[in-house]
């Protein structure tokens, strides 16, 4: 019985790594919007940034900023990349956007803040008021 179950779960594992590999998030190619508010409660370096990214078809789930590292002196830049849970294979080709939301502590040294995209990102300036282009 152990031996048939090991068997059967071997069969298995090629199915099990397919589905992993299907739902793993990719980098949306354009960041249409990003709004950054300072958020009362949490102090002044405690931000909730919005971001909207376009999709080239519906279906795209669980949209999410995930950090990335800027090469900046001074870590003077905080950076995050957009990405989403692509479709499986047969998805309407209409395009749409996905909107991501997170809190997060932006230092007080940091001045700007990048939301990129594979083609198009977005960029913040933190100082005094908060503009985004």
């Amino acid at each position: 019985m152990l031996r048939l179950s090991a068997v059967a779960l071997l069969a298995l594992a090629p199915v099990a790594a397919h589905a992993e590999t299907a739902a793993r998030p990719q980098r949306l190619a354009e960041i249409v919007s990003v709004k950054v508010e300072r958020l009362p409660e949490g102090g002044k370096e405690t931000h909730r940034i919005t971001a909207v990214g376009r999709v080239p078809s519906e279906g795209w789930t669980k949209p999410a900023l995930r950090v990335v590292r800027e090469r900046h002196p001074n870590n003077a830049v905080a950076g995050f990349e957009m990405v989403a849970v692509p479709p499986r294979k047969g998805a309407a080709k209409t395009a749409g956007e996905v909107t991501a939301v997170l809190e997060t502590t932006i230092g007080a040294v940091q001045h700007t803040l990048i939301v990129r995209g594979a083609k198009k990102s977005v960029e913040c300036t933190m100082a005094g008021e908060i503009r985004c282009e």
